[in-house]
């Protein structure tokens, strides 16, 4: 996930508070999921990935998010990312 309105939005706090209880994704559930905040190198490197997988998506969202064309020449500023995967005790849908 990206919170590229800053870190001042509800969920980015709550995260910060405490874990999340549950994340779906579609059709699927993850129940009390791990997650860690990404650094600034590791939030470019998947700003980047995400631009080579999907580049015209990229083209509309990045000038909705504030970000320059090239993921690779960004200032961060605001965006803060982190990484939701399924906690190893946990059950899944």
């Amino acid at each position: 996930m990206v919170a590229a309105w800053g870190h001042h939005s509800d969920w980015y706090l709550n995260l910060k508070a405490g874990p999340a209880l549950e994340v779906r994704i579609s059709t699927q559930v993850w129940r009390c999921p791990d997650h860690r905040f990404l650094g600034a190198a590791e939030t470019i490197e998947l700003l980047c990935s995400y631009q080579r997988a999907h580049p015209r998506v990229w083209k509309r969202l990045a000038p909705m998010l504030g970000l320059p064309p090239d993921p690779q020449n960004t200032d961060l500023g605001a965006v803060h990312a982190l990484v939701f995967t399924p906690s190893s005790s946990a059950d899944h849908s």
